[in-house]
């Protein structure tokens, strides 16, 4: 309403732009958001997507950019409004108002949360220590349900009960939202298998979550997370993550190459 034209002027200087460089990473996102759905079988509905995730990119191209991860949120978003401006605005409602400044910023952010969310199930999961496999597993499936915000994760129906409850309670969300995922990975199966198939078999089963009841009591009543509970914990485990991103960077200036695990994605 205060802005008449600003999204469409936004959308144009994004193409236009020399050199921009998130053309073309979004470019290579579109087609792997949510290829089984119909609703982005349509080009229109693509061209849409593109548009969004162009503006928002050149409106934040100095501090987040374009991050893989946004095309889950604003696909799913796109999916319930139909609307290319209205999605646009409420995505950008969640980054720069509902999300903390530095979640997205390097990363910063979802790594510290991801640490948290780590260390919880180290308490709740009793074979979660045993393996150092299955923790590198399941704190890269912790840091992908955070980056989409559970959109790239879980079927449609669970995402978007998420996000609506994140819209009323924020960030706490996020964090009991995995209480609920945590549930699932308490089957003994997950016990005796390698680390591939426990990226399958786990990966099959959050698509097919579809028990918003259950959802909903461990979103309303898991009373310990709260924002106390996050704001003491991310002190803790803040200057820990920004001291790993350091020597992170430090590490690469210093190297051609660097080792990566490649079992998991």
């Amino acid at each position: 309403i205060n802005n008449p034209g600003y999204y469409d002027k936004l959308k144009t200087l994004a193409k236009m732009a020399p050199n921009n460089p998130f053309i073309k990473p979004i470019s290579l996102d579109l087609r792997r958001t949510f290829p089984a759905e119909a609703f982005f079988k349509d080009e229109t509905n693509l061209e849409k997507l593109n548009n969004i995730l162009l503006a928002f990119s050149f409106r934040n191209s100095i501090s987040i950019g374009y991050c893989q991860g946004f095309n889950f949120i604003v696909g799913r978003i796109l999916m319930v409004t139909g609307k290319e401006e209205d999605t646009f605005w409420i995505f950008t409602k969640i980054v720069e108002d509902f999300l903390p400044f530095d979640f997205y910023l390097k990363f910063t952010g979802v790594r510290i949360d991801t640490s948290i969310v780590s260390s919880l199930l180290s308490k709740t999961l009793d074979y979660y220590n045993k393996s150092e496999e299955l923790k590198i597993c399941l704190s890269n499936l912790i840091t992908r349900c955070f980056i989409s915000l559970y959109c790239e994760i879980v079927g449609m129906d669970v995402s978007n009960n998420i996000i609506d409850i994140f819209f009323i309670y924020g960030e706490r969300i996020l964090y009991r939202s995995f209480t609920y995922i945590a549930y699932f990975l308490c089957n003994k199966e997950f016990r005796n298998y390698d680390i591939e198939r426990i990226h399958e078999v786990l990966l099959n089963k959050l698509e097919k979550l579809d028990d918003t009841d259950l959802l909903n009591y461990f979103l309303l009543t898991n009373h310990k997370i709260n924002d106390s509970y996050i704001k003491e914990n991310r002190k803790k485990k803040k200057d820990k993550i920004y001291e790993q991103n350091m020597s992170f960077r430090e590490s690469i200036a210093g190297n051609e190459s660097v080792n990566c695990d490649l079992r998991t994605p």
